[in-house]
């Protein structure tokens, strides 16, 4: 959040994750990501992760090409 300073901080105090947690589970619902092994949420569709990815770099947001454990 700190590279889009047009955008307003995440108060975990006011939300407490419980926000972030709920559209996961929306997406997870409506079959855009699954769980994986690990607790991890991957896309369903490759298609999908390229698009939010190319969103993220046109906000200037860096994304890592870390690969998490299934």
């Amino acid at each position: 959040m700190a590279k889009r300073p047009r955008r307003n901080g995440y108060d975990i105090d006011k939300n407490n994750g419980q926000d972030l947690r709920n559209a996961l589970e929306s997406l997870y619902k409506r079959e855009f990501l699954r769980k994986g092994k690990s607790g991890w949420y991957e896309f369903s569709d490759p298609m999908l992760r390229g698009y939010v990815r190319l969103i993220a770099e046109q906000e200037g947001v860096e994304l890592g090409d870390d690969v998490f454990p299934a």
